[in-house]
């Protein structure tokens, strides 16, 4: 049976920038020796200048977690690690980036111990993205060609994979009137090819994240632009056929999605921002989508809710950022639980300045296994990792 809540391993907001290239989030990265290898045990992540922006967990022993880091002045490499269910470990990734925007991994999907993966944009002599996938054979990350229809650039910001023959990724190209659309590309066994996406307002339209359940049931969310401007959350749907657009809540006018995690055909979550009081989460109940009330973190400067994993109807994880008061302050990890009946605030470590509030660190990414077992990954100064024991989330 395939797990729904594994494959929800977005990333972030996607900025667009004006050379076309996407910004990863909170990319003011501290430094890293040159040359420094990664290892780790539980409970000792080391100081890596960079970020992770996806987690996939096959089992307790077989999770893998995507990103990048930098060393100054080179640019930003892909960084891939696994647990093996003992220590983190470092493994080897392609890196064919040539443009100072260097290579960032966005995300990852684990099928089994033989096959996973990832995806993500690698920069091109004149600084454009191209688009970077990678796969896991159970030996080696190897690249996989993929579409590239964008003449400015294209970011893949989301992968989730049902079987070896059967996975989505999705992402934004960026025209040559550096307009950017949605991209959604898909893999049969073979290769990968695009298939048509619904583009629904007049401007930018770009999807942050993907959950497919099975051959014939899958979503992706994003955010799209209407006169205003105002920004709309989007949430297309998979039937097997054709992908179509699905009215969305949008409280304000400004409503982005990041992540979704699809646990049955009446039953998915999807997160994000907004510039309303509360965190961003809506429901899907099989006819419609509805918008759940998600406690913020006090009073924030900005706030945003960048992944989610649900492991059944009673349990649910979403994580993101906040900010105290205004944009000059550090950021802290968000971590939110739903139980059945109600979202609720749950402690999160924050390593980076002892475990207090207004240290630089934010999540990306969560992936539960059990209600017992789920992973969390982020950084914006050095990678951070967290689990949940099913007590409490520890760091590393």
């Amino acid at each position: 049976m395939v797990r729904a809540g594994r494959r929800v391993l977005v990333l972030v907001t996607v900025t667009v920038l004006g050379t076309g290239v996407p910004a990863a989030a909170g990319s003011g990265a501290a430094q890293a020796a040159p040359g420094m290898d990664w290892a780790a045990s539980a409970g000792s992540v080391p100081s890596i200048g960079g970020q992770l922006n996806g987690v996939s967990a096959d089992s307790a022993t077989d999770v893998w977690a995507v990103g990048f880091s930098e060393t100054n002045p080179n640019p930003r490499q892909p960084l891939i690690v696994h647990w093996d269910g003992t220590a983190w470990s470092q493994v080897k990734s392609p890196t064919p980036g040539t443009g100072s925007n260097g290579t960032v991994l966005t995300s990852v999907s684990a099928v089994s111990p033989t096959d996973a993966w990832a995806v993500g944009f690698s920069s091109n002599s004149a600084n454009l993205p191209q688009p970077f996938i990678l796969h896991w054979d159970g030996t080696a990350w190897s690249r996989v060609p993929g579409p590239s229809p964008g003449a400015r650039g294209v970011l893949l910001t989301s992968v989730s994979a049902v079987s070896p023959t059967d996975a989505w990724a999705v992402g934004t190209f960026t025209t040559i009137f550096r307009v950017p659309k949605p991209l959604i590309v898909h893999w049969n066994g073979t290769a990968w090819s695009r298939v048509p996406s619904p583009n629904p307002g007049a401007g930018v339209n770009s999807l942050s994240g993907v959950s497919a359940l099975s051959a014939t049931n899958a979503w992706a969310v994003g955010t799209y632009v209407v006169k205003g401007p105002v920004f709309k959350s989007l949430t297309l749907h998979w039937n097997g056929t054709a992908w179509s657009h699905v009215p969305s809540p949008n409280p304000g006018n400004f409503a982005q999605l990041t992540g979704v995690s699809a646990l049955s055909h009446t039953s998915a979550w999807a997160v994000g921002i907004s510039f309303g009081p509360d965190n961003l989460a809506l429901h899907w109940n099989g006819t419609a989508w509805s918008q759940a009330s998600v406690p913020s973190p006090g009073s924030t400067a900005n706030k945003q809710l960048s992944g989610v994993s649900a492991v059944s109807a009673t349990d649910a994880w979403a994580v993101g950022y906040g900010q105290r008061n205004s944009r000059f302050q550090p950021f802290f990890p968000v971590i939110v639980h739903w139980d059945g009946t109600a979202w609720s605030r749950v402690k999160s470590p924050n390593p980076g300045c002892g475990g207090g509030d207004g240290c630089l660190s934010q999540l990306f990414a969560v992936d539960a296994l059990s209600p017992a077992n789920a992973w969390a990954v982020g950084g914006g100064g050095v990678i951070l990792i967290e689990h949940w024991n099913g007590t409490a989330w520890s760091a590393g």
